[in-house]
């Protein structure tokens, strides 16, 4: 799918790729769509497990959104192949891959409950905000992913950061919170 995208490749360019017979590829599947699903699915719980971990890793909120997407940013940037399936071939697997694909991007906005939280007049923010904040971030990754544009992503983290921060501790802490951030990350350079 990486190389060819998920209409041109065919059931005898998987089998190809992964050195089995067909024979085996249909004892486990029922065709090329099947096969993507399945495939669909495999590296979600790695992502959401190394998101999660590093979303605990940090002091407060802010730190723990910025920890989150930096290991996101990063495994998708080091991840080409399964990023390109996650991210943009799905659009072309039917309306299961898209739904599923919808599903783990909305299961990014326990990440950002936290912040209603944060300061009182987060708490007066529609719950749909989370849904709104997620979906634009994704939009953004999928952009890049599209144009197989991998490596500029972390250096998205900044601007992606706020865009999850600004809403609920707004725009000047946001802000403040980034700048000590680029600060840390600079002075950690050899």
């Amino acid at each position: 799918m990486h190389a060819k995208g998920y209409q041109d490749a065919t059931v005898a360019d998987i089998v190809a790729a992964a050195g089995v017979s067909r024979e085996v590829f249909y004892a486990h599947f029922s065709d090329k769509q099947h096969a993507f699903l399945e495939t669909q699915n495999h590296p979600t719980q790695h992502i959401l497990d190394r998101c999660a971990s590093a979303y605990f890793s940090g002091s407060d909120w802010p730190q723990r959104i910025w920890n989150m997407l930096r290991t996101l940013l990063e495994m998708i940037a080091k991840n080409p192949a399964i990023s390109q399936l996650r991210l943009v071939e799905c659009y072309a697997a039917g309306p299961e891959a898209i739904r599923r694909a919808e599903e783990i991007t909305r299961s990014f906005t326990i990440f950002l409950e936290e912040g209603y939280r944060y300061r009182p007049e987060a708490e007066a923010l529609p719950k749909l905000c989370t849904q709104a904040i997620t979906g634009g971030v994704f939009e953004i990754i999928q952009r890049h992913a599209a144009r197989r544009d991998y490596q500029t992503l972390p250096s998205l983290l900044p601007q992606l950061t706020y865009i999850n921060l600004a809403p609920f501790m707004g725009a000047e802490n946001a802000i403040s919170f980034l700048r000590e951030q680029i600060r840390q990350q600079a002075s950690q350079k050899p």
